[in-house]
């Protein structure tokens, strides 16, 4: 390819009024001349990064011109120990040099606590990293007779930049959030209408927290969500339960519009409480959901599958004799799952961290559980590109005081990889990975007075630490 322009090759006096034999000799010469060969300038800030081509080591770092270069289309990836590979397709030009460009930015390792003023008690329950770099974190604002959705924007170094509280005329809470396609953001929860009634929350927010619209949906005493994702045609999936503690409930699946308007329900359970606490997209179009059952099991972790429609798949159950619980999972690089809960032991007084792996059916790969003499409960899991899985919840065995936010690594098989603790009166409901590599995770903790509950976010590196003991 990018091989049509030879002319600097062609001996002089050739071209004009050539015989037959020397436009003969002319064609040969063109057919056989070699194409000059191209080079790449690679520059990174900082430098210092492995230049690979197609996949093959340069053994170049940057910053660096490599000669030589066949004219035509190459991949090529930056790679800089601490951060996240740049890649990039760069086109080689005979006789020129092309240049590719990478800026890694750099890892950031913080803890952040604070509170917004006013009656109540604040949480965190879900935080995302924006396109900015910046973190968006949801949950609530609650007291004996008040609450209010709480959402805030931190920047890339964990200062709050802004703090928006979304009331209404009811008490409403924030359990789930997304950041959507239209760069806007997707909250679910539930509105308290009543001091025994409880009806399903959506709202839709532009970039700056502001409501672009709100709705409620009353199907029984107790509607909540506790998942929320945006889908292809600019609506919204829910997950969450419905019913009542007489009736019993059932785990609850809902499409929307992009308005927010209902296009269909699915109702799953038995006679018993059945309930959905997660829900994430699976990479074909559809969705799973983790929660609990009571009417398949004692108190077992329920796995629901769907399609893109809420048409059940297939559904699994996971414990034993004594009760566990559900509260995420997240399909793995082989399109398995990896689920996480707690689980109590028949007799027992505390709780250890719960964890299955299974394949893309839902059957049963390895289960581990992990704890000591207290309380340990996993809240959420994330798939990490080593194949392995990252756990957040809290561990009170394993807490310098009382209840600490814990971060768990486990490799592939299960095996712990590190575990890490962070303050004190802490626990963890949300982690993600993070655009250096690292991770962020938000829940709640207590201010300095070590009485005020407030909004808890941590910011690791890749290893969980929040400072980057290998660049000191």
């Amino acid at each position: 390819m990018y091989r049509n322009n030879r002319i600097d090759c062609v001996p002089a006096g050739i071209m004009r009024g050539a015989s037959c034999a020397a436009l003969s000799l002319f064609a040969l010469i063109l057919c056989s001349c070699p194409e000059k060969p191209g080079s790449l300038r690679a520059i990174s800030a900082p430098s210092g990064a492995a230049v690979w081509l197609d996949s093959a080591n340069t053994a170049e770092t940057t910053n660096c011109v490599i000669t030589g270069l066949t004219p035509g289309l190459y991949k090529v990836t930056l790679k800089l120990t601490g951060f996240a590979d740049k890649t990039k397709g760069v086109e080689v030009k005979g006789g020129e040099t092309s240049s590719v460009y990478g800026w890694f930015r750099l890892a950031r390792g913080w803890t952040q606590v604070f509170a917004v003023e006013g009656e109540g008690t604040d949480e965190a329950r879900v935080v995302r990293q924006t396109p900015d770099d910046g973190y968006l974190v949801a949950g609530s604002k609650y007291g004996t007779t008040t609450g209010k959705v709480l959402l805030t924007k931190l920047n890339a170094d964990g200062e709050p930049l802004w703090i928006k509280g979304i009331a209404s005329s009811e008490m409403i809470y924030g359990r789930a959030m997304e950041l959507t396609p239209d760069n806007n953001c997707i909250i679910a929860g539930a509105s308290r209408h009543a001091w025994d009634s409880m009806d399903l929350l959506l709202v839709k927010t532009g970039p700056d927290g502001t409501p672009i619209w709100s709705k409620t949906f009353d199907w029984a005493r107790y509607d909540v969500a506790y998942g929320v994702q945006p889908t292809s045609d600019g609506g919204f999936v829910v997950a969450g339960y419905t019913g009542d503690d007489s009736l019993g409930y059932d785990l609850l699946l809902m499409k929307t519009d992009a308005n927010g308007d209902t296009q269909w329900v699915r109702r799953y359970g038995g006679q018993s409480w059945d309930m959905g606490y997660s829900l994430r997209a699976t990479r074909d179009g559809g969705y799973i959901v983790a929660g609990i059952t009571l009417s398949l099991g004692s108190y077992d972790i329920w796995l629901v599958k769907t399609d893109a429609q809420g048409d059940s798949e297939w559904t699994r159950t996971f414990g034993g004799l004594g009760e566990e619980f559900g509260y995420a999972a997240a399909q793995t690089a082989d399109g398995g799952y990896i689920v996480v809960g707690s689980t109590r032991p028949p007799a027992a007084t505390d709780m250890d961290l719960y964890i299955t792996k299974t394949d893309a059916l839902g059957n049963t790969l390895w289960t581990k559980t992990l704890g000591g003499h207290l309380d340990e409960v996993g809240y959420d899991v994330i798939a990490t590109a080593d194949g392995g899985s990252l756990v957040t919840g809290y561990t009170e065995s394993f807490s310098p005081s009382f209840r600490s936010l814990w971060l768990v690594k486990l490799a592939a098989n299960g095996d712990t990889m590190w575990t890490r603790v962070y303050g004190v009166h802490n626990e963890g409901y949300s982690v993600q990975v993070t655009s250096d590599s690292g991770y962020v995770a938000a829940g709640i903790g207590v201010l300095s007075d070590l009485e005020t509950q407030g909004i808890y976010v941590v910011k690791t590196f890749a290893d969980g630490n929040t400072v980057d003991w290998w660049r000191q």
